[in-house]
């Protein structure tokens, strides 16, 4: 048999019941929305924190890259005045120089034993071409001619860094060429068979100072090769 319901209920209160339970749905709902827009509500919020921490930090630091932009240009600008105080300084110095008191000292000093056939400025550094009178059997002594130029170029304050870049002993068709009435009277007459030539060079101190000025760069250590 087949069961059947009978329901006793007026028809107002089982309408009301119904209306209840729709009520408590709706209220679970709306209950649910509001858990689920304050969840989304709190995620944003924490978002932004984070987004305004980040630009609080990009801040800081775009600061901190102001600060160091401020020292270069300040730098820069310190370097600047340096540069044209350097300036100054050279063009006030330079002519203080005397050349005359440099050539007489070198006149003092130069063994008699040695000649010079030319003198070169370049870049602050001098440089010295000559001779010494050899013979076969005087060569020794010759070489100790040109050392003894070095030696006593070390005595002047105006020069430095003195090194020799040749000397080789040549022979006197290659030097001297044919016997001339023209021939100056210091040379070597003509029963001289061969002469020492020679190169030595050294540095100008006031002229090396004064590029290392211009140039702006501090002075290098002395490489020890004073003569």
């Amino acid at each position: 048999m087949s069961g059947l319901n009978i329901n006793l209920l007026p028809k107002q209160v089982l309408e009301k019941r119904q209306a209840e339970k729709r009520l408590t749905w709706a209220i679970f709902g709306f209950v649910a929305l509001c858990v689920l827009v304050s969840i989304l509500y709190g995620f944003n919020l924490i978002r932004s924190m984070n987004e305004e921490s980040k630009l609080e930090a990009l801040k800081a630091e775009n600061l901190r890259y102001e600060r160091e932009i401020a020292k270069i240009t300040d730098f820069e600008s310190d370097k600047l005045s340096t540069e044209a105080l350097a300036t100054t300084v050279v063009e006030a110095i330079r002519p203080k120089y005397k050349w005359a008191g440099l050539m007489n000292n070198l006149s003092l000093i130069i063994p008699n034993e040695v000649w010079l056939t030319g003198i070169t400025v370049k870049d602050g550094e001098i440089m010295f071409t000559g001779s010494a009178q050899v013979t076969d059997t005087e060569l020794k002594m010759a070489h100790q001619a040109v050392a003894k130029w070095l030696v006593r170029q070390g005595e002047i304050d105006d020069l430095t860094d003195i090194w020799l870049t040749r000397s080789e002993k040549m022979d006197r068709a290659s030097t001297f060429g044919p016997p001339s009435a023209e021939t100056p009277g210091d040379l070597p007459d003509e029963s001289d068979e061969a002469r020492l030539e020679f190169t030595s060079q050294a540095a100008i101190k006031y002229l090396k100072e004064l590029k290392e000025l211009e140039e702006g760069a501090p002075a290098p250590p002395n490489p020890g090769g004073k003569t």
